[in-house]
């Protein structure tokens, strides 16, 4: 980077705005913002909460879910959890690359793991939680969207 250099930015609140360098030092950067290229859109509250997995699989599921629109990322741990450590500055990076190529202009919250059953514990009453059933016998996921959308709003949903 070097002066006169235009970059894109964004901050996940007031949209993507174009800059120009106009002075650059080892620990400092100055921009001059030009204009706004794109307003920010709203998004809907859309939360991952996950069993952490192996390293590179990990990294895929937090890629995708950012470029899905997941605002937030709950690693959470279970009696089955195999992987008991999370690098949740390494998914931050994640999330970040991920947004940046597929031009989604805010970053979705990655917090700390906890227990499931911490989670379940202080989960907010009026927040719908879908949850995936391996045994198979549970609806089908397009179902149960749909029943649930006709009751009511599930614009604050996790899975």
């Amino acid at each position: 980077m070097s002066e006169g250099n235009k970059l894109r930015l964004f901050n996940g609140r007031d949209g993507e705005w174009l800059g120009k360098i106009f002075s650059i030092t080892r620990r400092h950067c100055s921009l001059k913002i030009c204009s706004q290229k794109e307003k920010q859109n709203s998004e809907e509250d859309l939360w991952l909460i996950f069993s952490p997995i192996k390293r590179s699989r990990i990294d895929f599921v937090v890629s995708k879910a950012t470029e899905l629109g997941v605002i937030r990322i709950l690693p959470v741990l279970t009696d089955f959890t195999n992987v008991k450590r999370v690098n949740t500055q390494r998914l931050i990076s994640n999330t970040v690359e991920a947004a940046q190529q597929c031009g989604r202009l805010s970053v979705p919250r990655v917090l700390e793991p906890q227990s499931l059953k911490s989670l379940l514990a202080n989960w907010q009453v009026d927040r719908k939680l879908f949850y995936c059933d391996e045994t198979g016998g549970g609806s089908p996921i397009n179902k149960t969207f749909n029943d649930v959308k006709m009751k009511n709003n599930i614009s604050s949903a996790a899975i």
